[in-house]
C-alpha cells in the first residue's frame, strides 16, 4: 500500500484532512440509515457526503503540505452518491408496483 499523496510526497506524518474524515463518516452513517433504518433521514446526509467529498479531494489535491484522506474522500463521496441513487430506484420501485 502506497502512502503517496497526489504530489507525490511522503504523507507519512501527515494528518487527515477534515472534509476527507467528515465525508466517509457521514457516507457511511448515510447508507446504513436509507439501507436499514431511516431512509428519509439517509437521504439528507447524503449530501454533505458528496459536497465534503469533492471538496476535500479538492483541497487535498490543491495542496502543497502532505495531507492524506484523498482516497478517503472518494470513499465517503461514493456511498454518498451510492445512497442517493438506492433511495431514488426505491422510491421508483415502490411507485410502479
Amino acid at each position: 500500500m502506497s502512502t503517496e499523496s497526489p504530489h507525490g510526497s511522503s504523507a507519512g506524518a501527515a494528518s487527515f484532512h477534515r472534509l476527507a474524515v467528515v465525508s466517509i463518516v457521514t457516507g457511511v452513517i448515510a447508507f446504513v440509515l436509507v439501507v436499514a433504518v431511516e431512509p428519509m433521514l439517509g437521504v439528507l446526509l447524503c449530501f454533505p457526503a458528496i459536497t465534503s467529498g469533492v471538496w476535500g479531494r479538492r483541497e487535498i489535491a490543491a495542496s502543497d503540505k502532505p495531507v492524506r484522506g484523498f482516497d478517503l474522500a472518494g470513499y465517503g463521496l461514493a456511498l454518498g452518491v451510492a445512497s442517493l441513487v438506492l433511495w431514488v430506484s426505491t422510491l421508483v420501485l415502490d411507485a410502479t408496483g
